[in-house]
């Protein structure tokens, strides 16, 4: 989802959901004229500037947001070797987990105030807003039909404005999410962080590519006895 709507944003290869398919589909469905092809003097087609289009100055300022951006300890990994300047692109390679989870919840809404049109930039603030909200430890009951209804709006209004393609099976998901915290509870209690960390540091046990799982045991074991000895040896 983050590295769909900022591949958008910044029209990234390979990322973004904008492209001459896209738009010879609105094409062919006859909708949001503003945004078809115009074929050229030579015929080949171009796309026009859309809502959703970033200007050169715009995407430097989006940016220099995330480069110039300073967190505290264990907030959040290095968010600044995301941002590339030179290019003017972000690293989506070295973007993780839990990377999007911060992007998503906490720095866009920031970012992008001042860049997009309100028309554009509103409804991503609130989708922010719901990705947020659903994050926390303690939700209400009684606010999850406001909350559902007020997500459905905001996936309307940005149907208006972001490409069609844009709204994959991953966009889609997103309207199930109030019915999973009703089922299940917070989805704090369904995130995969914790267990992702721990599978970054039993990576590190790997010495045999070929018998990764054996070394990961042999190191993990080997790591529960040095603190069990540790902490007897201490009592002592």
């Amino acid at each position: 989802m983050t590295e769909s709507l900022l591949g958008t944003l910044m029209e990234a290869k390979g990322k973004g959901k904008d492209s001459l398919n896209t738009r010879l589909d609105l094409q062919e469905l006859k909708v949001r004229l503003e945004q078809h092809p115009k074929l050229q003097p030579d015929r080949t087609p171009k796309l026009l500037v859309a809502s959703w289009t970033l200007e050169t100055e715009e995407k430097k300022k989006l940016l220099s947001f995330f480069h110039e951006l300073k967190v505290p300890t264990g907030y959040c990994s290095n968010i600044r070797r995301l941002a590339n300047m030179k290019d003017l692109k972000f690293n989506m390679h070295l973007m993780k987990a839990h990377d999007c989870h911060v992007i998503m919840t906490q720095l866009l809404p920031i970012a992008i105030r001042g860049i997009l049109p309100k028309k554009v930039h509103d409804p991503i603030i609130k989708l922010c807003s719901f990705f947020n909200t659903i994050s926390h430890k303690v939700i209400d009951p009684a606010t999850l039909d406001k909350l559902e209804k007020d997500m459905h709006h905001t996936m309307s209004r940005l149907e208006m404005h972001l490409p069609l393609t844009f709204f994959d099976m991953s966009v889609h998901l997103i309207s199930h999410l109030v019915q999973q915290i009703r089922a299940l509870g917070p989805l704090s209690l369904d995130q995969m962080f914790p267990f992702e960390r721990l599978m970054s540091v039993r990576r590190k046990y790997v010495q045999n590519k070929y018998r990764p799982k054996g070394c990961m045991v042999e190191g993990w074991s080997t790591k529960e006895a040095i603190e069990f000895y540790t902490y007897y040896l201490g009592l002592n």
